[in-house]
């Protein structure tokens, strides 16, 4: 599902921060993306909201890359 060049042990430890900020997270509008390698999306949380960018490689299939961002909208993150 990952590409080698991310370290799951690390996107671990950011799920489970984001989750401990936020609270339980339901997924909202898709902010921004082309379609096919990258997107960023809105996650509504229980304690504000957040957006996860992934980047995708269609070629082996994985992912890339995940980044939690502020969302631009926001002016403080709690």
């Amino acid at each position: 599902m990952f590409a080698r060049s991310v370290k799951r042990a690390d996107l671990q430890r950011q799920f489970a921060a984001v989750h401990v900020q936020y609270g339980k997270l339901r997924l909202g509008a898709m902010v921004e993306g082309d379609g096919e390698t990258n997107a960023r999306i809105r996650l509504v949380g229980q304690h504000g909201d957040v957006e996860i960018k992934v980047v995708y490689q269609p070629k082996p299939g994985k992912f890339a890359g995940v980044t939690f961002l502020r969302p631009r909208d926001v002016l403080f993150v709690p």
